[in-house]
């Protein structure tokens, strides 16, 4: 399994699964949202995928600029569904700022088990 880290996340693909997996105490700048998202298009391949978005370790912050890329970004274009994975401590504004970026473009969900998160991806699967 190909592990792409960046300076904010480790990402990879298992079981037709993206994982981003956001390091702790992360603030994403606008250069990082980017170099994220190439990661993401280099595991892809234009082929669209679940996406596990892991921030239970983390306090991710979003800096105004990745946060508007990420507004940006076609996420119904790339993504099937999302699972938020969050931890005990996890910001309730990182959820709410996640959740606005993403609306109703594609199903999204969030938990706090990791084993159920990633069933919930596979339910999506053709």
């Amino acid at each position: 399994m190909e592990i792409l880290t960046t300076r904010t996340a480790n990402i990879h693909l298992d079981n037709d699964i993206i994982h981003l997996v956001i390091l702790p105490k992360t603030q994403v700048c606008y250069d990082d949202a980017v170099e994220n998202s190439k990661a993401i298009r280099t595991l892809c391949k234009k082929q669209k995928y679940s996406y596990l978005i892991d921030v239970s370790a983390s306090n991710l912050k979003f800096e105004k600029e990745a946060q508007r890329f990420m507004e940006s970004t076609n996420i119904s274009r790339r993504y099937i569904a999302i699972a938020i994975l969050i931890g005990e401590t996890t910001n309730l504004e990182l959820r709410d700022f996640v959740y606005g970026i993403i609306g109703s473009k594609v199903p999204t969900v969030v938990f706090h088990n990791y084993d159920e998160a990633t069933n919930w991806l596979k339910s999506f699967k053709g």
